[in-house]
Parts: structure tokens; C-alpha cells; sequence
């Protein structure tokens, strides 16, 4: 079992992995919604907006991004979890290039 810190150190090495994949792909704005000082210092380190999910839960907070990125007139939105660290840039055009063909 993982001590609180090792999760906390795992968890943030799996966003940097999927920010690291975003970031190399054709999204072109990221927003991080999270709890906590770790998860806003990884998406400022990463150039990426910072959302937190305060006492809202996380599905409440996610929605508020959602309703942001379409006040900012943003094309479509790729929800993803921060617990995919084999995802490649590759893997996020492939989503967003299907939805382009479809839409």
C-alpha cells in the first residue's frame, strides 16, 4: 500500500505524463481540475489553467471547466483523467481527429 506522499508523488507523475501528451498534440488550451496545491503546481509548470474542484466534488467541477472552455468559444472539449500515463499525443489526436471527420 502507497503512503499518502508516494500517492500524492504518483499521482502527480501521471499528470505530468498526460500533460506532457496534451501538450504535444493539437489541443490547443488544458485545463487541470483538481484539489490541492500539488495538482495547480504541475498545471502551472505545464502552462496549463488551474480549476479547483474545492467542495463542489469532482463531476461539479468538471462541468464548471466544461461551461469555461465553451464561454471561450472552444470548438469541443476532451474530458481525460490524469491517471493515463501510457497516453501518447498520438492517442489524443486520434480522438480529437475522429470527432473532426464526424463533425
Amino acid at each position: 500500500m502507497l503512503s499518502p506522499e508516494e500517492r500524492s508523488s504518483l499521482t502527480a507523475a501521471m499528470l505530468e505524463d498526460v500533460l506532457k501528451a496534451l501538450k504535444s498534440s493539437m489541443i490547443t488550451e488544458i485545463i487541470i481540475v483538481g484539489a490541492g496545491s500539488l495538482a495547480q503546481q504541475v498545471a502551472v509548470k505545464r502552462g496549463a489553467s488551474y480549476l479547483s474542484k474545492g467542495r463542489v466534488g469532482l463531476d461539479r467541477a468538471v462541468k464548471k471547466a466544461v461551461e469555461l472552455c465553451l464561454e471561450k468559444k472552444a470548438d469541443a472539449v476532451l474530458v481525460l483523467p490524469a491517471n493515463m500515463p501510457l497516453a501518447s499525443s498520438k492517442d489524443i489526436d486520434r480522438i480529437v481527429g475522429v470527432y473532426l471527420v464526424v463533425f
